[in-house]
């Protein structure tokens, strides 16, 4: 349950963060439609907090913890519904079973960044890195990572249905077991990319890049513009 803190003590927090640089906890509170634009908030603590609606445009969340395993074994997590993101900078952050439902991602860094078992559904990650992030296990349906790089990064067992992976680099990338039925990936790069088990048909695969050894798997399924793919040694 997320602890309710009285406007005036989120803004004194708030405040404390931009001006002195220190490093602030706010574990449990309710930040809902907060302005972070162009803040440095690396190191702070946002577990259990609510950001849904939060502008965290340009802020630097460098190495930020969202999330924690607590004594029952369940993880307490960070809301970020609706959150505006873009160009944030979330370098290896800690972001496992985050909602991030609808939020705006659009050129942010995520590289190396933690989002296990995340709700991605209808987010927007445009232009993003996340090169060698973890999104085993999450619900990445109906989002738009379009011409972003998620080359080596790990989706296996990942719902990715309706997805717009157009032009994104996923080369190297994990997505054994991965559902990406409908998705669009039109001159998307999956050369040397894992598809064991991966289900993909009605997929788009117009002029994208994979590697032979999945071709008889592929050939088996109904996918869009098979004829068009290059097939990568």
């Amino acid at each position: 349950m997320i602890k309710i803190h009285p406007p005036s003590t989120v803004i004194l927090f708030i405040a404390a963060s931009l001006f002195t640089g220190c490093v602030t906890n706010y574990n449990g509170f309710d930040l809902h439609g907060r302005d972070f634009r162009g803040a440095d908030l690396r190191n702070t603590k946002f577990i259990g907090a609510n950001l849904q609606n939060a502008d965290l445009t340009d802020a630097n969340l460098s190495k930020v913890k969202f999330a924690k395993i607590i004594h029952t074994g369940r993880y307490v997590s960070v809301d970020l519904r609706e959150a505006n993101l873009t160009g944030a900078n979330l370098t290896r952050a800690n972001l496992l079973e985050a909602d991030l439902e609808r939020a705006n991602l659009t050129g942010a860094n995520l590289a190396q960044a933690y989002l296990s078992g995340t709700n991605m559904n209808y987010s927007v990650v445009k232009k993003a890195e996340l090169s060698g992030s973890d999104l085993s296990a999450s619900k990445i349906s109906n989002a738009d990572f379009s011409d972003s790089r998620l080359n080596h990064a790990n989706m296996s067992g990942s719902e990715i249905i309706n997805t717009n992976l157009d032009r994104a680099d996923l080369s190297g990338s994990n997505l054994s077991g991965a559902r990406l039925n409908g998705s669009s990936l039109v001159q998307a790069n999956l050369s040397n990319a894992d598809l064991s088990y991966a289900i993909i048909t009605g997929a788009d695969l117009d002029r994208a890049v994979i590697s032979i050894r999945w071709k008889r798997q592929i050939e088996k399924i109904n996918v869009k513009n098979l004829n068009t793919v290059t097939w990568s040694d």
